[in-house]
Order: C-alpha cells, then structure tokens, then sequence
C-alpha cells in the first residue's frame, strides 16, 4: 500500500499549488495529524504531464481520513512515496 508521511504530503500540496485538483495549503497543512500515514488511493497520468492523486488523509482529532485529489509532478511523487506501487 503507497503511503506518505505528513511532510510528504505537505510537499505534495505545496507542489499541486494552481493546478485543477488542488487544495487551499494553508489551511490543509493546519488540518493535517503531524505524525499522520496518509494513503495513496489512486492515480493516474492526467494530459501526460502530471499524476493526479487521490489520497486518504489523517487529520486532526478526526478519526476519518479526509479526501484528497491533488495533481502533482511525477518526481516529486516518487520521491514522497514508500510501499507498493497502485
């Protein structure tokens, strides 16, 4: 299972900044758990340029992972990620 750590995803978010599927990363990277696994629930290439991501993530004094889709560089995706590939 291909999972990150919060500063991968923070990378991650940080990376996805003006593309379609991204998120507010102020407010995002406040929410996350610190010490939070987040879960790579799927991708795929998206107009051969990037990866686009759904992550499951761990935030927060919340017991449920929030969903995510971010679309990010496909280095940088693999630098972030440990575990199986989807």
């Amino acid at each position: 299972m291909p999972v990150t750590n919060t500063n991968g995803m923070i990378r991650l978010a940080l990376n996805a900044e003006g593309r379609n599927r991204s998120v507010h990363e102020d407010e995002f990277i406040a929410a996350l758990d610190p010490d939070g696994v987040h879960v790579l629930a799927f991708q795929f290439i998206h107009n051969d340029v990037e990866m686009r991501t759904q992550w499951l993530c761990k935030m927060n004094e919340q017991e449920s992972p929030a969903e995510v889709w971010l679309e990010v560089d496909f280095d940088v995706l693999d630098s972030v990620v440990s575990g199986a590939s989807v």
